[in-house]
């Protein structure tokens, strides 16, 4: 008998790990059958970042699929309950799966037990866990300097990225590296991971390490807000802080007379000069500021396309 799966997303990283289960061997031979693909409403889209619309691949696959707007709603659990899945996979989404939701394998296998080698709920995180649990995985990550990262796939609990370890894959984090290229290593061990996910749970043979809880960092939630240059900071962090906040994420910004101005490359020299930090001591042919920091300066390379009639001034102080 088939593997029954309940698959909750609204993100590409999710996309991308459901079409390492469609393309596993065990699916093509039947072994796994997706009862139910649960996605969210276009609604959410402008403030998910990375949302993705599933209707084609529910299409393509002719899985069942259903819209949903949390999955904290009742309707939503119904669902899921209806579709009596033996696992619950549950990627991509920024909520946290209530309890009645992750004992429903449990309790449509008589089980005591909310995980077996036979049923559970599942998750991936782009972290190595247990550090960085939480929030703005791709972006900290850069932030901090990290030169490696991951994600993990483990076992839904209801504190947050806190369950047992499945399976893990490392993704090398190069000094150049922006969160652009970072998400789309990302969504790649993502579909990975799918595939080696697949054959554990159409073999019934899923087993998990638990975190060390001495070894748990957690990562706050970031704001776009978050996203202004601090012109006092190294010159290097704030390198970091434009790569971290490349696409798909809000972006980088310093205001120029009173106006938000995002930028989107920046290139570190470590010359001093004695300008105040914030301040703009050069203007390139090309209209590019370059800006004092305590350590350095930083160049502008490409700023955001809403800044093309920009004009500035050597002289001014940034974000005052």
């Amino acid at each position: 008998m088939s593997v029954a799966l309940t698959f909750v997303s609204g993100h590409y990283f999710g996309l991308r790990a459901l079409t390492g289960i469609l393309e596993s061997a065990e699916y093509s031979r039947g072994q796994l059958e997706l009862s139910l693909l649960l996605s969210l409403d276009f609604a959410k889209e402008p403030t998910t970042v990375g949302f993705h619309d599933f209707s084609d691949i529910a299409a393509q696959h002719k899985i069942p699929h259903k819209i949903i707007t949390s999955v904290k709603h009742d309707t939503t659990c119904q669902l899921i309950r209806k579709a009596n899945p033996d696992f619950l996979l549950v990627i991509g989404l920024s909520e946290l799966v209530p309890s009645p939701i992750l004992d429903i394998p449990r309790m449509a296998k008589g089980s005591d037990q909310r995980h077996s080698t036979a049923h559970g709920c599942i998750g991936m995180h782009p972290t190595l866990l247990p550090r960085g649990r939480g929030r703005a995985s791709i972006p900290w990550a850069i932030i901090k300097g990290l030169d490696h990262t991951g994600v993990t796939v483990f076992l839904l609990e209801e504190e947050a990225d806190s369950g047992g370890i499945v399976l893990q894959e490392s993704i090398h984090i190069s000094p150049s590296e922006t969160a652009t290229s970072l998400f789309a290593k990302c969504a790649t061990t993502h579909q990975l991971l799918g595939r080696s996910l697949a054959a554990i749970l159409a073999s019934r043979s899923l087993t998990w390490a638990e975190q060390d809880a001495s070894q748990v960092t957690a990562w706050p939630k970031r704001k776009p807000q978050d996203g202004l240059i601090r012109f006092d900071e190294s010159v290097h962090a704030i390198d970091r802080l434009v790569r971290a906040l490349a696409a798909p994420y809000p972006g980088a910004f310093f205001y120029y007379e009173g106006r938000r101005i995002a930028v989107n490359e920046v290139e570190v020299l470590l010359d001093t000069s004695e300008a105040p930090s914030g301040s703009i001591v050069a203007v390139s042919p090309s209209g590019m500021p370059t800006i004092a920091g305590p350590d350095g300066a930083i160049r502008c390379i490409t700023l955001g396309n809403e800044c093309g009639d920009v004009r500035f001034t050597v002289g001014v102080r940034l974000n005052d």
